[in-house]
């Protein structure tokens, strides 16, 4: 984890003028996923807008962005904890590119999730690389919830 960039970000609560951007990133990040690769643009974009607009607006998000400019988001995380029994649900988490080797998604998973276990709902090639760091498990079918 990069330390100098930790000390330039801070994590802030999903602001209803994130949606179009966390909406946009969702979407593009799971079109190339092995899960909906053979889904037609046809059902794939209405049907997945639709969970994650549900998502959005049912569960917890939180949004790591830039201390001088908290409108430039970095990475964000789609997530619900719970408590008994402690086993803690990613929906999906994003990075932009370039602060994809700097630990954001870490520094994220540690800050909100703590040492919990982690189940996860969307793979991608880059979530289940994280996935995997942290010994989450896969389940799609908490989507389903």
């Amino acid at each position: 984890m990069d330390s100098q960039f930790m000390d330039l970000v801070e994590i802030r609560p999903f602001k209803d003028t994130d949606r179009n951007f966390i909406l946009n990133s969702w979407l593009l990040s799971c079109r190339g996923s092995p899960m909906f690769k053979e889904c037609p643009d046809r059902i794939f974009y209405p049907k997945l807008t639709r969970i994650v607009q549900h998502l959005l607006d049912t569960k917890q998000v939180a949004v790591l962005c830039a201390k001088s400019d908290i409108d430039q988001i970095t990475a964000w995380i789609c997530f619900e904890r719970i408590e008994e029994p402690a086993l803690n649900t990613v929906y999906f988490a994003f990075t932009k590119k370039p602060y994809r080797e700097l630990g954001a998604q870490t520094f994220l998973f540690g800050q909100l999730l703590g040492d919990d276990p982690v189940q996860y709902a969307i793979p991608t090639g880059l979530g289940h690389k994280v996935a995997s760091a942290l010994d989450a498990i896969y389940n799609p079918y908490v989507l389903l919830r």
